[in-house]
């Protein structure tokens, strides 16, 4: 089993959060342990483990049990400089990135906002986020304020969360432009009913050594490693994004839609290395914990010395550049580890040198890879279409295209965003007329425009959309009494609301 499968059971059994989050939670974690190390060629463009993912839900779905608790925890156990500021200034970034020798990291918020916002010193967040996702260049440059920055191969990965009505408000107030949420993996969680749960503490330390593993491999690196994609796994990719038809690809369509194919490879990058770490270079590490008898002793720094002492132990490089890994089925090295005082030194840096001294030969994409990335990117879009219906905005239904078995459409973000703010409009127009707090304005019950202007947190423009798809539909009437503009609700369903 992977890594990325082991992270989900642990959070299916352990969390209440819903599926949306459980599916994404492992692939930060994973993306921010790659680094750069990694990549893939599509055409001209060369991809790279590093994501954007962005957890969207109400207060008390989960969003910190998930940023929080389970990606930026456990990234800190393994290597806390991975670890970037959670809030910052675009130049506080780039100067953070840019003195690093390789500009890595991960940024863990559960609020979009505290990054993206209308003021002066925030201006250009969204330009440097996409163009440190973007760059596979060398280096990145970005002159801020009077400052040039140059961050050395970037690979920033980012962890995001908020509330929906936050992330339409920053969609409506044009700070969220440029092409940053196309960019992001999205996905919106319900608060679901706590549930009896039980913590694995071996399950944890197993997870923790792993993924230290798998850290201490990464950080010895020498070079960048190309990970194949067969000629199956190009046509896969291809005949998903072909099925979505272009005319839904536009300005508006769904975030899911934008960049699909920069998602599916993205994830697919860190499937494949998943399988092939697991599979061909520390195929007996997940045995260690089993075999080991330190659980009442197991911190973090003794997880990290085990992990540096069974790569060293097990994993040797030869003078001739052919691969040669010890597998050592008896675990002779487990014993002597139960004594911290006699675990050996860190692994030194550039232990296995250059990347052709690995048999690489399986780390390919391989049409079963894109399958994987595909579907775990289609459950993301139909689990937020899920929350869509809880929230009584989807219209209409879904269809499914079962071409490869996986396709998908979602509806575009410009209809969904209409329907939650009408949503929202109904709702404090039938609060206020509960509260008492209308007016008798032409012998109909009234409310001050601007105090739902007020309520909703909507620009004038965004509501006068509202109220004309309200008067349309006969429910309301515009006038203006004493230069007070009001809402005369000239349908008796109003009352059935309440």
């Amino acid at each position: 089993m992977g890594i990325i499968e082991e992270i989900y059971d642990m959070v299916n059994e352990e969390t209440w959060m819903d599926e949306p989050f459980k599916i994404l939670v492992p692939f930060p974690i994973m993306s921010a342990i790659l680094r750069r190390s990694f990549y893939a060629s599509v055409s001209v463009r060369k991809f790279y483990p590093n994501i954007y993912t962005l957890f969207v839900g109400e207060s008390g779905c989960g969003k910190g049990v998930a940023i929080e608790n389970t990606i930026e925890n456990t990234i800190e156990a393994v290597d806390s400089s991975l670890l970037l500021s959670s809030v910052f200034t675009p130049e506080g970034l780039m100067k953070d990135m840019s003195r690093r020798t390789i500009g890595y990291g991960i940024v863990c918020n559960d609020e979009i906002g505290d990054m993206i916002s209308s003021k002066k010193y925030m201006t250009g967040m969204n330009e440097v986020l996409i163009g440190l996702y973007n760059s596979d260049k060398s280096s990145y440059t970005k002159t801020l304020v009077k400052n040039k920055y140059s961050v050395i191969k970037p690979c920033l990965t980012v962890a995001l969360g908020t509330q929906p009505d936050r992330l339409m408000q920053l969609y409506d107030e044009k700070l969220l432009t440029g092409g940053l949420i196309p960019r992001m993996i999205i996905a919106y969680g319900r608060k679901l009913p706590p549930k009896q749960v039980s913590i694995d503490k071996k399950r944890h330390n197993r997870i923790l050594l792993k993924l230290m593993v798998l850290n201490e491999f990464v950080r010895s690196l020498g070079n960048e490693i190309p990970v194949g994609i067969t000629e199956d796994a190009f046509k896969e990719m291809f005949d998903y994004v072909g099925s979505i038809s272009q005319k839904e690809i536009d300005e508006d369509v769904s975030m899911m839609l934008h960049r699909v194919l920069d998602h599916i490879v993205k994830l697919s990058i860190i499937y494949s290395v998943d399988r092939w770490f697991w599979h061909d270079v520390a195929c007996d590490i997940g045995d260690i914990c089993d075999t080991c008898d330190s659980s009442e002793r197991c911190d973090t720094e003794f997880l990290k010395n085990l992990a540096e002492n069974y790569l060293k132990s097990t994993i040797l490089s030869d003078d001739t550049h052919n691969t040669t890994h010890t597998h050592n089925t008896h675990h002779t090295h487990v014993t002597h580890l139960t004594d911290v005082t006699e675990l050996i030194s860190p692994l030194p840096p550039l232990i296995w040198g250059i990347c052709d001294t690995w048999n690489t030969d399986n780390l390919v994409i391989d049409s079963s890879i894109v399958k994987k990335s595909v579907s775990q990117i289609t459950k993301l879009v139909f689990g937020n279409l899920s929350y869509a219906k809880s929230c009584d905005v989807v219209t209409h239904d879904v269809t499914r295209d079962t071409h490869s078995g996986s396709s998908l459409f979602i509806k575009s973000l410009s209809e969904y965003r209409q329907n939650v703010h009408l949503a929202k409009v109904k709702n404090i127009i039938s609060k206020l007329y509960a509260s008492g707090q209308v007016s008798t304005v032409n012998g109909l019950p009234a409310i001050k425009r601007l105090n739902i202007l007020r309520l909703s947190h909507l620009s004038s423009s965004r509501l006068k959309e509202i109220e004309d798809t309200l008067k349309e539909s006969g429910m309301i009437d515009i006038t203006v009494k004493d230069r007070t503009k009001y809402i005369l609700l000239i349908d008796e369903g109003w009352k059935e609301q309440l």
